[in-house]
């Protein structure tokens, strides 16, 4: 398909189906860059962070009888 004519809700539809991307012959680039599954291996092996940091939890609640009516964490 020609992009001569596009409009805002093709290119839209277009970055959300890989089925309708692939009738255009070039679209503007999506916002927030590739899809997960549409990485490389090597640009996987780039993404800096991902195991380095470990994850931080937030204290254990403790829940207060009804009576008191209060939930303290």
């Amino acid at each position: 398909m020609s992009n001569t004519n596009v409009t805002k809700e093709e290119i839209i539809a277009a970055w959300k189906d890989p089925k309708v991307r692939g009738e255009f012959n070039s679209l503007p680039v999506h916002p927030s860059g590739k899809s997960f599954g549409e990485l490389t291996e090597e640009e996987l092996a780039q993404i800096q962070g991902a195991s380095s940091l470990k994850p931080e939890t937030t204290p254990n609640c403790i829940i207060i009888p009804m009576t008191a009516s209060i939930i303290m964490c």
